[in-house]
């Protein structure tokens, strides 16, 4: 016990019973203090160190707590029994961190304007959800704040098309934690997804243990055939702007799939449809189209939705319209469950709903990305026709696809980003990516101003 005198440092932020308390500890575990071997008295080691008596005492009694020593009536202080680590032999593999390279201009799709974003009607919807929250301390209903879900009713009714009632409605804090209790809900069930489709769709399923196929797109979208073809019991769909090629599906496949799901329920075995309404709000030429859940006679469509992206990512507030069918299953497996969102943020988004400010928020972004897909095609045109990209204006909205002339897409991101622009593969969505044209890149306009992206462009030329 002498040794570690000198170890003390009392000039440290952290405090003498502390550190006594680690230096005894870890010459226990190290096996320099063994099984058995007695302990200085509080007196002898408080003199020994230039300690008071009660610094000692807290130390020993924090050893003698978590194990490390047991105090003997009239006898004193000794050691426990703390067998060693077992361990391989092989030191620790230390993590490194692999820091994502900066780029000048950022041109994915996960990210929003700043400068659109409402802050101030945010912040003020926010501070009065706090000042009138005392019952918002306590857990809320499971599907979401009843007045929450209202507002969400309001809304899909009037601007989507949307049939239902506020007790359909559950709310949740991402679309991948609602479709994780969509996979518990459909325990047995066989799914598929577009091919493409937004990648986090099928880390659930795979992460959920889901049976899964992906399925083909043609110019109308899914290709029913290959659907029925695949056996699958729920498909997961993005109809009013398929993400990421933008493909619009027309009403007779939307009819073609709606009766899909019928045929398997008159043979017995229920098929439902996943409606995730990707961009529905941002149609750049006129009314947006009317969703598939609006069409559905037969309770077979699960709407989805989510304002992470039409206000911004980290507003984690998504939600799911269910058939009447799935309620009482829904009632009994989540009926424990808290919401996942916080109920302050539900009630502030409930007032931003049933204000003008949301409706006018989302006008302004549409009008912004109007005039961004205008830029786009703009500085499109300046490229020389034998090596200008393949666009087409009417599938751009928060994202253009782009088919390159003279270059594959890889070469071609990996150039932009020697160049600080980032750009996106098409074959980066596809489960199998030798099924993607090598040629295709998506550039996001969300996030950028018009500038940026004239700026990102004047990189970019070369490169075409």
């Amino acid at each position: 016990m002498d040794l570690f005198a000198s170890e003390l440092n009392r000039q440290h932020d952290q405090p003498m019973y502390r550190q006594i308390y680690e230096k005894i500890a870890e010459r226990i575990i190290c096996g320099k203090l063994c099984f058995g071997e007695k302990l200085p008295s509080k007196k002898r080691l408080a003199q020994q160190l230039g300690v008071s008596v009660i610094t000692v005492q807290t130390a020993y009694d924090m050893l003698s707590d978590e194990g490390y020593i047991q105090s003997r009536p009239r006898s004193g202080f000794y050691v426990c029994r703390v067998d060693p680590l077992l361990t391989s032999g092989r030191s620790p593999q230390k993590h490194r961190h692999q820091q994502e390279p900066a780029f000048r201009f950022d041109l994915r799709m996960n990210a929003v304007d700043a400068s659109i974003f409402p802050f101030k009607q945010w912040a003020g919807f926010m501070r009065e959800s706090i000042l009138d929250g005392q019952g918002f301390l306590v857990v809320g209903d499971t599907r979401g704040d009843l007045e929450l879900r209202e507002s969400i009713c309001r809304y899909l009714n009037t601007v989507r098309g949307v049939q239902c009632n506020e007790r359909q409605v559950l709310v949740g804090a991402g679309i991948e934690s609602l479709l994780v209790m969509l996979c518990q809900i459909f325990d047995a069930a066989r799914f598929a997804v577009e091919e493409p489709c937004y990648p986090k769709v099928r880390t659930v399923l795979r992460n959920c243990s889901k049976d899964f196929s992906s399925i083909a797109l043609d110019e109308e979208g899914i290709c029913i055939a290959d659907l029925e073809r695949s056996g699958a019991d729920i498909v997961y769909v993005t109809p009013s702007h398929q993400f990421p090629t933008g493909i619009t599906m027309p009403i007779g496949r939307r009819m073609d799939l709606l009766n899909w799901a019928y045929r398997g329920s008159k043979q017995g075995e229920k098929r439902y449809i996943i409606e995730d309404d990707f961009g529905g709000e941002f149609d750049l030429d006129g009314r947006p189209v009317r969703c598939l859940q609006g069409l559905d006679q037969n309770a077979s469509v699960i709407y989805i939705g989510s304002f992470s992206r039409v206000l911004a990512p980290s507003v984690r507030v998504s939600y799911m319209v269910l058939p009447f069918d799935l309620l009482e299953i829904t009632e009994r497996k989540f009926r424990s469950y808290s919401s996942t969102v916080s109920r302050f943020e539900q009630q502030a988004l409930s007032r931003f709903l049933d204000s003008d400010c949301f409706l006018r928020h989302v006008r302004k972004t549409r009008h912004a990305l109007r005039h961004k897909r205008d830029v786009l095609l703009e500085l499109l045109e300046r490229i020389p026709v034998q090596s200008r990209p393949v666009c087409r204006r009417e599938s751009v909205s928060s994202h253009a696809v782009l088919r390159l002339q003279k270059k594959n897409a890889e070469a071609f991101c990996r150039q932009a980003a020697e160049r600080g622009v980032r750009v996106i593969r098409m074959s980066d969505f596809y489960a199998n990516p030798q099924n993607a044209d090598g040629s295709e890149i998506l550039l996001g306009i969300a996030a950028p101003s018009e500038q940026d992206i004239r700026l990102a462009f004047d990189q970019l030329f070369p490169l075409f």
